[in-house]
């Protein structure tokens, strides 16, 4: 019972802090002396001068963009260029070769058909004698 009673009164309320601060009386601001118009003014400057910003980085973006643009077609252009050119001196260079690859190709597949030959009549010569 004793602990009920004293928790009761131990709070303060905020109308006795109120009470302990000195209140100012209101003073009237004309207009153009407040603060917050100026402050206003400002940002609104600030927001201008980002958005100004803004705008010549964007265009300046899109120069570089299409800059780089331009160059990568140029090199792409240049490289289709090489490889025509490169295509045109292969084709030149293939029809010799081919000539040259198709008779040593020939070449080989003579004398492998020939191998397989022997072997296959050595092989028979030997099944002959297994024979006898």
């Amino acid at each position: 019972e004793e602990e009920e009673g004293s928790d009761e009164w131990e709070y303060e309320t905020d109308s006795e802090e109120e009470d302990e601060r000195k209140l100012v009386k209101p003073v009237f601001v004309p207009k153009n002396s407040r603060a917050t118009i100026e402050e206003r003014d400002k940002i609104d400057q600030e927001y201008e001068q980002i958005e100004v910003a803004e705008e010549t980085r964007k265009e300046e973006r899109k120069k570089e963009t299409r800059n780089i643009v331009a160059e990568e077609l140029q090199r792409e252009r240049q490289i289709a260029a090489e490889r025509e050119q490169a295509k045109g001196r292969e084709d030149t260079d293939e029809e010799d070769v081919d000539g040259d690859e198709y008779d040593k190709w020939r070449l080989r597949e003579l004398k492998r058909l020939k191998r397989d030959k022997e072997e296959r009549s050595k092989f028979e010569a030997e099944k002959e004698d297994v024979i006898r």
